[in-house]
């Protein structure tokens, strides 16, 4: 995997921009920072990837109403029990306390899946779920943004090389912001068709066009 130090090296050297000027962390510019940071919390989150999807089982016992999310979201009928999903149901809270199956749930403000009615047995519940940070300390914990050198992106090694194309265009058309410079049309042209063959990709088939006016990524 690329650490952030790499991928802004390889984001300054396609945008033309001198290699010698991000040959370290401390040399990386606040701006290019930011912007890279914006370009993947906007890359990651303009759709549910499955490269972010993973089924989780999770087990409730008796008398246990709420169950704790961690880094992640649920997807729509992404809670079910014995292949039924549970309804969501905002209204929970309002409701007389009743043991039984559960059949709804509500998220609070917490980050709790409080469960309707309360589990009156052991339950084995599947989660649809979708991881909401990007990147990787060196540590291993999940994070929001790069900071440090060693970061790297929260993907599967066989989708790191477009995902970091997508993140170079779309890095380069934020930074720009010209929307009538040629350069910036050019960069948002190879996103959409990079970001078109990211999504491909991600399920599972990749798409080879020759007829492109310029070089893909698997054509390089």
């Amino acid at each position: 995997m690329k650490n952030a130090l790499e991928i802004v090296q390889f984001i300054s050297y396609s945008s033309n921009t001198e290699v010698s000027k991000v040959s370290s962390w401390g040399s990386v510019k606040p701006e290019t920072l930011n912007g890279l940071n914006r370009a993947i919390r906007v890359l990651w989150h303009s759709k549910e990837w499955n490269f972010r999807r993973e089924v989780k089982n999770s087990t409730v016992v008796q008398g246990k109403s709420s169950i704790s999310m961690n880094n992640y979201i649920i997807a729509q009928n992404g809670i079910r029990l014995d292949n039924k999903p549970l309804v969501y149901d905002a209204d929970i809270p309002f409701y007389e306390s009743k043991d039984g199956k559960p059949e709804k749930y509500y998220i609070n403000n917490k980050d709790k899946i409080v469960l309707y009615p309360t589990p009156d047995n052991r339950y084995i519940l599947n989660l649809e779920t979708f991881n909401i940070y990007p990147i990787v300390a060196s540590d291993r914990t999940y994070k929001s943004n790069f900071s440090e050198a060693q970061d790297t992106l929260n993907i599967p090694d066989r989708l790191e090389g477009l995902f970091i194309v997508c993140l170079n265009y779309f890095c380069n058309e934020i930074l720009n912001g010209d929307v009538t410079d040629e350069e910036y049309q050019e960069h948002t042209l190879r996103y959409s068709e990079v970001y078109k063959l990211l999504e491909k990709s991600d399920q599972g088939s990749l798409d080879k066009n020759d007829d492109k006016r310029f070089l893909m990524p698997w054509q390089l």
